[in-house]
């Protein structure tokens, strides 16, 4: 029997504190870790790393409504010369996959407040799914590289760099 999944309509995000820490490291690792990501070897991500990532950066989070999880997260970076950067975008598997859309907009919206004039992304190459969701919000694929992280690789892998302009 397949699970009911839930509609988040009206997506409220907000930028996640440290006090969120352990549940965005929980909710990263549960959404790399599905069957379709199985060059994995251990976790994908750990709390330092999350640490880190929001001291350069935030990630923006929205719960299910009337719930008390996750529904879906992305990282949001603000770099120079006015470009924003994504990554990390995880959805809960229990919220409709429209979802992921609409944290791509509120990541791109998120940049585009603070002057970015283009927003860069990345995406691994097996996540097809998610490469076209980002292709459906008007990303370009730059190039394809190779993805180098041997502490969680069993075997080679590779990235789409992805590119939109907001201007």
């Amino acid at each position: 029997m397949k699970a009911e999944l839930y509609l988040v309509d009206r997506l409220s995000t907000r930028v996640a504190t440290y006090e969120d820490l352990d549940v965005l490291v929980t909710f990263v690792n549960h959404g790399f870790a599905e069957d379709n990501y199985p060059f994995r070897d251990s976790d994908f991500t750990h709390r330092e790393e999350i640490a880190r990532l929001l001291e350069t950066g935030c990630f923006l989070l929205t719960e299910v409504e009337g719930k008390t999880e996750i529904a879906a997260a992305i990282y949001v970076e603000l770099r120079d010369k006015h470009r924003g950067y994504l990554a990390m975008l995880t959805i809960n598997p229990n919220v409709h996959p429209s979802v992921g859309k609409k944290m791509i907009r509120a990541g791109e919206a998120f940049c585009c407040e603070h002057g970015c004039r283009i927003v860069e992304g990345v995406v691994l190459a097996s996540k097809t799914e998610l490469t076209v969701a980002y292709l459906r919000c008007g990303f370009q694929i730059v190039r394809e590289v190779a993805y180098r992280r041997s502490e969680i690789l069993v075997q080679p892998s590779s990235i789409f760099l992805l590119e939109k302009s907001l201007v």
